[in-house]
């Protein structure tokens, strides 16, 4: 296989870096307008019938789908000893198990006869024994069954380090484990089917008795959501949406939604359930025909549903209203609203694709978006999935993965990515919109706000300014410790001791403990030749513990030996 250039553009060796780089970039493009990275094949499988010669049973399998596929392991997902399948895709969904459904009919934990399972463990060579081959010889056969522990399965991939061996009914007469860099050893304690563990240099085998446990899924709101169902992404943190323009069948535009600064959305209160919908849709008006049906349900639910036409047919699309009797709200999505929640979809999912007809957003109480439905959208499901939009930060993450784990961070939401794709999509009142969320609010106090002031200015050289900063801050707040405190530092480092004292006097009064207060004081009082009340300050340290003491002990007698 040949290598990625190593050279950066600009090298006097990237000659060959930059036409790579160039193909990356016209690859992701590609693919982010949904072509198919493997010309749109199916998935195919075939059948090893024992004579040199292979059956195609793609499609009796199971596993002829049409998926962008990059890798494919092999592994005992359900421990009962068949091979299962854990397929990888460019596309969605990203993995996908198939599972071996060849059994014998006997549930689980009941092993599948005729299979030997074997884990090899290496003492001399490395613990998983990569590279160890593995050789089966069953009565009858006139060559044995060979297997090989591998590393690596495909693009990124890797199969279950455990080797199956379909035997039969036939006799298992030896086992020969070749090791990696050491000898062959033909190993014991294998009469029948079953899964074993062999440790190098034993020269037998032990059984290995499955365990019950199973990967518990996330949760409900991930079991009950088949992929068929409709293209439904839960994302992993919410996003608040942009402003949405929308036409009313009568009156003016009104606008929805918004981005505040600091990251939040605008909301209306009540969950709302966007659906873009046209009158030339045929799933579309089926798709609203169910949810007109289950009027009832959804008002019970509290849930408000904005149906949004992307016609331009106004009266095609009334027209159509009128048939399905549609109960709840609905508008016309100006062309700007319909850009918007497209860059929304192609943003939030890394494509160029336009959204598809119907394809619906589910809005929470706060303007933030939970999820998005890329196809039509049953009622059940969407009463199902209401629960989303009380989830928390971790819940949200948890129901938009299929397994429990552990997190080592939050996600985070950056606001700035979406700011770029609307800006590149010439949707530039939007961009503002997430540019001013990446804004932090804080609330803080005019004492505060002047205490930040002072701060300010003494980083740039000017104290003067500083400290009269500090002293409208503890006018504004007495009992500003921090202000206080600082303003001593500020008098003391204008060379004004005798109103540092005064400054720090009032600092540990706030502050009785706080040893630098106390180490400055006293540098303050041997400034001023007030050795008493500097050796008080010495005290209080040393009954503090603290280190500083040590140190102001000696500059005391330093002072005090030189006057």
């Amino acid at each position: 296989m040949s290598q990625s250039p190593s050279a950066a553009p600009g090298d006097e060796a990237s000659s060959a870096a930059i036409p790579y780089l160039l193909g990356w970039t016209a690859i992701n493009k590609l693919m982010r307008r949904g072509h198919s990275w493997s010309g749109n094949e199916r998935n195919s499988a075939f059948l090893n019938l024992g004579d040199g010669t292979f059956a195609d049973v793609t499609h009796v399998s199971g596993f002829g789908l049409l998926r962008d596929g990059r890798a494919l392991a092999t592994l005992d997902w359900d421990l009962d000893g068949d091979v299962d399948l854990v397929a990888t895709n460019r596309d969605a969904p990203r993995a996908m198990l198939f599972d071996n459904l060849s059994r014998d009919g006997l549930p689980f934990p009941s092993w599948k006869s005729g299979v030997v399972a074997l884990r090899l463990a290496g003492t001399t060579c490395n613990r998983q024994a990569i590279g160890a081959r593995v050789e089966v010889f069953v009565a009858g056969r006139e060559r044995p069954i060979v297997r090989a522990v591998r590393a690596g399965e495909g693009y990124l991939a890797q199969s279950s380090t455990w080797l199956h061996f379909v035997v039969g009914a036939g006799t298992i007469e030896r086992i020969v484990v070749h090791w990696p860099g050491a000898a062959a050893e033909e190993i014991a304690g294998v009469s029948e089917a079953g899964a074993y563990r062999v440790l190098q240099g034993s020269g037998s085998a032990e059984a290995f008795l499955p365990g019950r446990d199973r990967i518990e899924t996330a949760s409900e709101l991930v079991t009950r959501a088949p992929i068929g169902d409709s293209g439904r992404v839960v994302l992993a943190t919410s996003v608040p949406l942009p402003k949405l323009v929308l036409r009313p069948t009568e009156g003016e535009s009104i606008e929805l939604f918004g981005v505040r600064p600091g990251g939040t959305g605008t909301g209306t209160g009540r969950p709302v359930l966007i659906d873009l919908w046209s009158a030339t849709c045929a799933p579309c008006l089926k798709e609203l025909t169910s949810f007109a049906a289950r009027a009832e349900d959804l008002e019970r639910a509290d849930v408000a549903f904005l149906a949004l036409s992307v016609d331009e047919d106004a009266e095609a699309a009334a027209s159509a209203m009128e048939r399905i009797g549609w109960p709840f709200a609905w508008a016309f999505a100006p062309p700007e609203t319909i850009d918007a929640l497209d860059a929304l979809h192609g943003t939030l999912l890394d494509t160029q694709e336009r959204l598809p007809l119907p394809a619906s957003f589910l809005v929470d109480p706060g303007g933030e978006l939970r999820a998005i439905y890329l196809g039509p959208l049953e009622p059940d499901a969407l009463l199902r999935d209401l629960r989303l939009v009380d989830l928390d930060a971790a819940g949200q993450l948890a129901a938009s993965t299929p397994f429990r784990g552990r997190w080592h961070s939050p996600p985070r939401r950056v606001l700035a990515l979406f700011r770029d794709r609307f800006r590149a999509r010439g949707l530039e009142e939007a961009a503002r919109e997430y540019e001013r969320g990446d804004i932090q609010v804080v609330q803080k106090t005019r004492a505060q706000l002047l205490h930040e002031f002072g701060r300010d200015h003494a980083r740039k050289g000017d104290f003067r300014a500083a400290i009269d900063s500090m002293r409208q801050a503890v006018r504004e707040d007495p009992d500003f410790f921090q202000a206080q405190f600082d303003l001593g530092l500020l008098l003391h480092r204008n060379q004004e001791p005798h109103e540092a004292i005064g400054a720090y006097l009032r600092a540990r009064e706030l502050d009785p403990k706080h040893e630098d207060t106390h180490f400055n004081l006293a540098l303050a009082y041997l400034e001023t030749r007030q050795f008493r009340s500097a050796r008080g300050e010495l005290a209080a340290l040393e009954e503090l513990g603290s280190a500083l003491a040590k140190t102001l002990a000696e500059v005391i007698e330093q002072v005090e030996g030189g006057r």
